[in-house]
């Protein structure tokens, strides 16, 4: 299954995404696609989910 989330800044895309990673109980992998230099989304994510495999 693939999801993709786009929003306004500040919409709370990072939680939404996080909370429903939580709540797997498979493993999962976060890719983030945006164009900033500082992936802040990721990194919050990283530390809610350290789990998670990042892919960049």
């Amino acid at each position: 299954m693939i999801t993709i989330i786009a929003g306004l800044s500040g919409a709370g895309k990072p939680t939404w995404i996080a909370q429903e990673l939580a709540e797997l109980a498979r493993p999962a992998s976060y890719v983030y696609l945006g164009a900033d230099t500082v992936p802040i989304d990721a990194t919050q994510i990283e530390v809610q989910l350290p789990r998670l495999a990042l892919l960049d």
